[in-house]
């Protein structure tokens, strides 16, 4: 495997949160001799053509920094390669990190932990499903679940003084 590999940054991700973990994950697959190249998107459309330009021109990994969304996108840039795929968990829900046992919301720890795994060898195949061109890790909700999902997510928290806690 080259030592040259992507991260697949969300800044938005986790409300910012995103941007914020980028840096320490960087710090720690360059401290194990990584050579780290960066892609962003203008868009969740751009952000996957960008990264599937990277798997298909040879990365050594793509490693996603963000949430759920993100780790979908990146699922769908290495769907079907042997490019393997790193998660720094930084998003609000984390649930394909959480299935996997990865640290949640520890981007140095996490960066540690992909470093470790592609240096010595320790890349896992999982299971995907695929409904037309998407592919998902964990759990697909496409009915009444999803319709519920998306309002949760547009109302925010609970109001008054808790909503500065709500996760």
């Amino acid at each position: 495997m080259t030592s040259e590999i992507t991260l697949f940054v969300n800044p938005t991700a986790g409300r910012g949160r995103g941007a914020r973990a980028a840096q320490p994950a960087v710090s720690a697959l360059r401290a194990a001799g990584f050579s780290v190249r960066t892609v962003l998107g203008v868009d969740a459309a751009d952000a996957l053509t960008r990264a599937r330009a990277a798997v298909a021109g040879g990365t050594g990994a793509l490693i996603a920094v963000g949430g759920d969304g993100m780790a979908g996108l990146a699922l769908r840039a290495v769907a079907g390669t042997r490019t393997p795929l790193g998660l720094v968990a930084a998003g609000t829900g984390n649930d394909f990190a959480r299935a996997l046992g990865l640290p949640v919301r520890e981007p140095a720890a996490a960066g540690r932990m992909i470093a470790d795994a592609l240096t010595c060898g320790r890349v896992r195949d999982i299971d995907l499903g695929q409904v037309g061109d998407r592919w998902f890790g964990t759990v697909l909700a496409s009915g009444f679940d999803s319709r519920v999902n998306d309002r949760g997510t547009a109302c925010g928290g609970p109001p008054g003084a808790s909503s500065t806690t709500w996760r």
